[in-house]
């Protein structure tokens, strides 16, 4: 028994080429979001900063210049260019840190979450069929209409 194939029909529809990157952007932009959401919120929160100061790691301001002294030690060549470049940087501690990068991610794992929901509501709707040229089209069962039996007490 041979079967025959059909030829595709193309796509009926196009992608507009502004959806074709907003997942890069999203990528990019919810975790900055939800960094900047971390940051207001223990800043402003008293509660978040109790619940922070209880716990030694989120209570310690970080540095992100320090491993520079790492290298100006390790590589004395380049010690001054090093030193230099962290005093023209001049960046002070960051407090409550680990605190923010926690929040952050937290919230970036619920955006990520509910975009990919969005995306998937918004490709159920619009999307194509979900059966292809070789499936076979379903069939529809009318529901027979079935007697209660009445109870009687």
């Amino acid at each position: 028994m041979s079967s025959v194939r059909r030829q595709e029909k193309p796509r009926p529809w196009r992608v507009h080429p502004i959806w074709r990157g907003i997942g890069c952007v999203m990528i990019v932009l919810i975790p900055i979001m939800s960094y900047a959401i971390g940051d207001i919120v223990t800043t402003n929160l008293e509660v978040v900063q109790r619940f922070f100061n209880q716990m030694a790691v989120f209570r310690k301001p970080v540095n992100l210049l320090a491993w520079m002294n790492v290298v100006a030690n390790a590589v004395p060549q380049i010690a001054a260019q090093t030193m230099e470049l962290k005093a023209t940087l001049a960046l002070e501690p960051i407090p409550y840190f680990w605190g923010k990068m926690l929040i952050a991610f937290v919230l970036s794992m619920i955006l990520f979450a509910f975009l990919s929901i969005l995306y998937s509501i918004v490709f159920k709707i619009t999307g194509p069929s979900p059966y292809g040229q070789m499936d076979v089209k379903p069939k529809r069962y009318k529901r027979r209409k079935t007697e209660t039996k009445k109870i009687k007490y």
